[in-house]
């Protein structure tokens, strides 16, 4: 059961990490258009 949390938690951090990614560029794109 603590093994599936930790694994959880750094699934989701991962997916924050990709997200935060994806906004930065598509911001960076924005600006550059």
């Amino acid at each position: 059961m603590r093994h599936a949390l930790i694994f959880f938690i750094k699934t989701c951090k991962i997916l924050f990490q990709e997200h935060t990614t994806i906004k930065k560029t598509a911001y960076l794109r924005v600006n550059l258009m």
